[in-house]
């Protein structure tokens, strides 16, 4: 038995390939800071077209989401199900710490 699971990312030309990710995608991951409209209203118009094509509400990540609980909560209130958190390309000393404040933003979120 064949199981589909797949994410797309999808930036640039965003209304006409939603209809691609809702077709073959079980998951969006656009890019916040790109695209032809704000992210809160491609959000808003991609669950509009899955749950017109019959797929329901289909999720949201976000990739590269600073470490900041204000933000999260922008994300979470724009409709978005995940965010994956931004970290520096840096050596331990500067990693370890931020990775220790996503854990925290983190934590403020679970349920």
């Amino acid at each position: 038995m064949y199981y589909k699971c797949a994410w797309m990312a999808a930036s640039t030309r965003w209304i006409f390939r939603m209809r691609r990710v809702i077709e073959l995608a079980d998951e969006w991951m656009p890019h916040p800071d790109r695209g032809e409209q704000p992210l809160r209203e491609r959000i808003a118009e991609f669950h509009a077209m899955s749950e017109g094509a019959g797929r329901g509400r289909l999720p949201v990540t976000v990739y590269g989401t600073p470490s900041d609980a204000a933000a999260v909560e922008q994300y979470v209130a724009a409709g978005v199900t995940r965010t994956v958190f931004r970290l520096p390309a840096a050596p331990a000393d500067k990693v370890l710490p931020a990775l220790d404040r996503a854990a925290e933003v983190a934590q403020q979120f679970e349920s």
